[in-house]
């Protein structure tokens, strides 16, 4: 049985639709339009095992989102070019789907 461990509690992060990345560089936040906010939510980096998880959940304490990290961290989360405050978060549902969103705080 594997224990979860919070690797670190974050509130107040702000997840946005985005547009697919244009390059290879990354995302840019002034990109991201203030319409295009989908929720708030707080964002918990649990370990559980071998494998990282970026939880994003409502204020209620239920699941608004997940994100299992790869071994390339790169493959699951791009910081944005621009800001140190944004980054793409690659989301992943149960059967297997994924899709980008970005969360910036």
């Amino acid at each position: 049985m594997d224990y979860e461990v919070n690797l670190l509690f974050k509130m107040g992060i702000k997840v946005y639709k985005i547009p697919p990345m244009m390059s290879n560089e990354g995302y840019y936040l002034d990109s991201w339009k203030r319409e295009d906010k989908v929720a708030e939510v707080n964002l918990r980096v649990i370990a559980k095992g071998d494998t990282v998880i970026v939880r994003l959940v409502n204020p209620d304490e239920s699941l608004f989102a997940e994100a299992p990290m790869p071994q390339n961290h790169n493959q699951g989360l791009i910081k944005c070019i621009d800001s140190s405050r944004g980054y793409g978060l690659r989301l992943k549902s149960p059967d297997g789907r994924f899709m980008w969103v970005g969360i910036s705080f």
